[in-house]
């Protein structure tokens, strides 16, 4: 009886640090996406900057 209880709580333990380990996983994968999205948001805009700067010189 013990022993069925150990093996339990062994799998439940399992089973919470592979879904933290999952988590920590998508939440670093959604954060390099952020990344990723926000520096070309950076570059475009720098791009309409130098491009509207430029325009009004001409």
């Amino acid at each position: 009886m013990a022993n069925r209880a150990l093996s339990i709580v062994i799998s439940i333990v399992l089973v919470l640090v592979v879904l933290r380990i999952a988590l920590w996983l998508f939440g670093v994968v959604l954060n390099l996406f952020f990344n990723i999205v926000l520096a070309i948001l950076v570059v475009v805009g720098i791009f309409f900057i130098i491009r509207a700067v430029s325009r009004r010189q001409q």
